[in-house]
């Protein structure tokens, strides 16, 4: 996310730049709590010092044109000011808001129902936020089940630690008929705030 902003300053600074390397949406002038947002402030003179403060985040200052900031939660605003020299010279206030929770995907799969071979095309179980938003939540690991047509489990797998299928796993699935399902429960991610979470089952059917 970037945000371009004119400093409003008798003689001409440039302007100061907010990316969010965390979001894939550009439209949106907000900043999301718990994620890490780069500042950059361009076009600066000949300055001793500069700095940024914010009401409702922390702010880490990289060199004298480029902060981190980092809104707190419980917090829906946060007041952005701009410093050289102890003068302030620019405020800015922003939305702050939590991140949209992930959706659990199998690879590049978005129906319920999968082939054998897209499924052997497809191993990492991913996180899906309709491209909005990326690395809120990290997934941890999974539990692999396989059901019958009936929803009856035949097998289950010991628990997988990260996100890809292993190689017993996806041969057994090469074995899987119509009908037959793939059942991932026990799913543990951990929020940008390190909270470890569970996310719904989720299930594919075999066309």
């Amino acid at each position: 996310m970037l945000f371009l902003i004119t400093l409003m300053m008798p003689f001409s600074y440039g302007q100061m730049d907010f990316t969010n390397n965390s979001l894939t949406d550009l439209q949106y002038k907000l900043v999301y709590a718990g994620c890490k947002n780069e500042i950059i402030i361009s076009g600066l003179p000949e300055v001793e010092h500069t700095y940024l403060t914010a009401s409702a985040s922390s702010v880490t200052q990289v060199n004298d044109s480029t902060f981190i900031l980092k809104p707190r939660y419980r917090t829906h605003m946060d007041t952005l000011r701009f410093f050289i020299n102890d003068e302030e010279m620019q405020k800015e206030l922003f939305l702050v808001m939590h991140p949209p929770l992930a959706n659990v995907q199998l690879g590049e799969i978005e129906t319920e129902y999968a082939t054998v071979k897209s499924i052997l095309n497809n191993p990492y179980l991913n996180l899906e936020v309709g491209g909005f938003y990326k690395d809120y939540e990290v997934l941890v690991s999974f539990q692999l089940k396989i059901l019958d047509v009936d929803g009856k489990e035949t097998k289950t797998f010991d628990p997988t630690i990260g996100i890809q299928l292993t190689s017993a796993q996806l041969n057994y699935i090469k074995t899987l008929k119509q009908g037959e399902q793939l059942q991932f429960s026990e799913i543990k991610v951990r929020s940008a705030q390190g909270m470890i979470r569970k996310k719904p089952i989720y299930t594919l059917k075999i066309e």
